[in-house]
């Protein structure tokens, strides 16, 4: 990830996205849930422009989880597989 604010987030891939197409991302979260639980941001969304290896993604719909609850475990579009972690 390169950058996220509260209306998108601009990653970096191995490909360039087709504008248009929907991605799930998993940043996980650097904090506790409740003090006890490490927590995930799943992000919902849709590829607004690609350059190159840089991909701006609107944010549509997220949530938080905990690593133990099932559900979205990794990126997912038609060209794009595998998590994303906020460095």
């Amino acid at each position: 990830m390169l950058n996220m604010s509260a209306s998108g987030i601009l990653i970096s891939s191995d490909g360039t996205l087709p504008p248009g197409s929907r991605v799930e991302l998993v940043v996980e979260w650097p904090g506790f849930l409740h003090g006890t639980t490490w927590t995930r941001l799943a992000v919902f969304g849709e590829v607004m422009r690609s350059e190159g290896s840089r991909n701006a993604i609107r944010i549509l719909r997220h949530e938080f989880r905990t690593k133990a609850e099932t559900g979205v475990t990794s990126a997912r579009s038609s060209k794009l597989h595998g998590s994303f972690t906020a460095a």
